[in-house]
């Protein structure tokens, strides 16, 4: 079953061929920086508690952030997140079940070749990468948020 899904999440992506500059940001592939050769400014590397710990990460503008409140809510890539899951809100409400977690793969598949990461901070109020599994569970929270939001279903 998970083959399958990950064949027909597959199958979606070869049809979006269209969208091969970066739906997030607007920019070719070839201008986006990778997400290791950003450097931690002053201020980010101060927050860090251990500077050892593997996945302390400095959120970049394009960085979808997990968490509440006015500043996760503000930040661009949250923002541009919300934007994409609007743009693609109708297919995701007309899709059946098996295909709403492929619509969720894609989109997760889109933010991270784009460049961009999901992050959320640990005990140590360190920002860290999520597994694509966590991704596709905020994907999917949001297309919920969403649909009550905007009265969908």
């Amino acid at each position: 079953m998970d083959r399958r899904r990950r064949l027909d999440a597959e199958k979606l992506l070869k049809r979006q061929s269209s969208l091969k500059v970066d739906a997030l940001q607007g920019k070719p592939k070839s201008a986006q920086r990778s997400p290791t050769t950003q450097p931690l400014s002053i201020e980010s590397q101060s927050k860090i508690v251990n500077p050892q710990i593997v996945g302390s990460l400095a959120p970049s503008p394009g960085d979808i952030l997990f968490g509440r409140g006015r500043k996760v809510r503000d930040h661009p890539g949250n923002a541009r997140f919300l934007q994409l899951i609007d743009h693609y809100m109708v297919k995701y409400e007309t899709a059946g079940r098996v295909d709403k977690a492929c619509i969720a793969e894609i989109l997760v598949r889109m933010i991270k070749d784009a460049g961009c990461r999901f992050l959320k901070k640990d005990q140590n109020d360190a920002w860290g990468e999520v597994d694509d599994s966590e991704a596709r569970k905020k994907v999917a929270h949001a297309f919920r948020n969403r649909r009550k939001l905007h009265g969908y279903g």
